[in-house]
């Protein structure tokens, strides 16, 4: 064989091969599934999103992909250690800073505690306030060792002026370390991957989670138990002392209580949290979830994300 028709095999062969290869990535590729997001609810969210993990894909990755749609504007200027926002059913988070970043929960907890509680003890339990309870730090609501009240009005107390008293009762209803494995439990089930539970008050600052982890938290709450919310929208409410059927009136300690785009929340802090508040808001017809982590003016800063989501 002459070196030409050498050369031309060769490079004929090697046209061959090139196409082959080509083809066998284009088939591979097309296998590859596309990942689309679910715009239902945050459990179909983070379903979503281990779907990509399990492509591959890092957990950490895949929310960097998320980007804020809320274009910057001088009244976006967040002091706050962490801010997010999200509408309730929507893939997208809207703003956010420091989604992701583990922060003591304070008695942003109590919505774990309220909710489990709400699961775990029956309608109309009557449970007596211990003094281990009452010793908790923490005066709110005004319980008195030896006292009964219902499960609801505990949960009412513990959400509408963050009473440490009421959560701890409702703690020693079930037993303690149990009511802390169920709440675990339930935010394993929420997909609260990056929150840790360790009391029911939210004082220890070995309760930590993240923005975006609350959020599913909150969402779940307004989506399927909204009946534990409506305290939290009352400028007061009364609890009953069920021996003596003496009632008194509670002050709630939410600034945007009774504002009627104000669909609910719960306000925390500690020392090491500051101020944390998580506010779930009806503008223009859409609902929100707004969550502020580490802040010095937490309804300043939750009203700044108002102000701008109804100018949108």
């Amino acid at each position: 064989m002459s070196r030409f028709n050498v050369q031309s095999f060769l490079f004929a062969f090697t046209v061959l091969l090139l196409t082959l290869i080509g083809q066998r990535s284009s088939h591979e590729a097309s296998r590859v599934p596309t990942i689309h997001p679910i715009a239902k609810t945050s459990l179909a969210e983070t379903e979503n999103l281990e779907l990509l993990d399990r492509e591959g894909e890092s957990r950490e990755n895949v929310l960097a992909s998320v980007h804020t749609a809320l274009p910057t504007h001088p009244s976006l200027s967040i002091q706050a250690e962490g801010v997010l926002v999200k509408e309730i059913g929507s893939y997208e988070i809207l703003y956010e800073v420091n989604a992701n970043d583990a922060w003591p929960l304070a008695s942003i907890t109590k919505l774990m505690t309220a909710l489990v509680a709400e699961q775990l003890i029956p309608p109309q339990t009557v449970i007596q306030i211990s003094a281990d309870a009452i010793a908790v730090p923490g005066i709110a609501g005004s319980l008195k060792e030896g006292e009964f009240y219902t499960k609801e009005n505990l949960i009412r107390a513990a959400l509408g002026i963050s009473s440490n008293d009421a959560a701890s009762a409702l703690g020693e209803a079930v037993g303690y370390p149990a009511f802390i494995d169920a709440m675990r439990s339930e935010a394993h089930a929420l997909h609260m991957m990056n929150t840790s539970f360790f009391d029911v008050t939210g004082l220890s600052s070995l309760n930590f989670g993240t923005l975006y982890d609350l959020s599913k938290l909150a969402e779940y709450i307004f989506l399927n138990e909204p009946h534990l919310l409506e305290v939290t929208r009352s400028k007061s409410f009364s609890i009953m002392e069920e021996h003596t059927h003496v009632s008194h009136t509670i002050v709630n300690n939410n600034e945007f209580a009774g504002s009627p785009w104000f669909l609910g929340g719960k306000t925390g802090y500690t020392e090491d949290a500051r101020g944390n508040l998580v506010s779930l808001v009806r503008i223009h017809d859409r609902n929100f979830v707004i969550a502020v982590f580490g802040s010095d003016d937490r309804f300043g800063e939750t009203r700044k994300v108002i102000d701008y989501l109804q100018d949108l």
